[in-house]
């Protein structure tokens, strides 16, 4: 469901508006989906590592990076600010 989200949200995430922008969008429409429920998960090590992993992966797309540039991920945190989840 966060993918959809992110996707809806796309013409805004991939658009030239400032980052900080991008990432109103993506803490008050994104980041809610993407954990909804969250509470009620057993929360391993794998589920933490899905839920870190998708969300750097929107990060990149957000700033435009992929993984072929090579950036490590604070990096890309760093970025663009984003609250880790």
């Amino acid at each position: 469901m966060g993918w959809s989200t992110f996707g809806k949200h796309s013409q805004i995430i991939n658009g030239s508006l400032p980052l900080s922008l991008k990432g109103k969008v993506y803490n008050t429409c994104i980041l809610p989906v993407l954990t909804y429920e969250a509470e009620t998960w057993r929360l391993t090590k794998r589920v933490q590592l899905k839920l870190r992993t998708t969300q750097r992966a929107m990060e990149r797309k957000m700033i435009g990076v992929t993984l072929r540039d090579r950036k490590r991920a604070e990096w890309v945190t760093e970025q663009t600010g984003l609250r880790i989840s």
